[in-house]
């Protein structure tokens, strides 16, 4: 497959987090980037792969990273 799509996921609550799980499960999806307000949230999701206050307990695929940049 030659290009896969980017996806953006708006909002790094447990819905959010669950949908970016699920995008970067689809095989037509390259990268998924979650959008935060919140710094500490992009910060141990890009760095531990972990979203803090939601699914804290599940670790995230390395290609989904985080911004609190739209």
């Amino acid at each position: 497959m030659a290009n896969k799509y980017k996806v953006c996921v708006l909002g790094s609550g447990a819905f959010g987090t669950a949908m970016a799980h699920c995008a970067i499960n689809n095989p037509y999806i390259g990268k998924v980037q979650i959008y935060a307000r919140n710094q500490s949230v992009v910060d141990s999701i890009n760095q531990d792969h972990k979203n803090p206050k939601f699914l804290s307990n599940f670790t995230l695929h390395p290609d989904i990273t985080a911004t609190n940049d739209l």
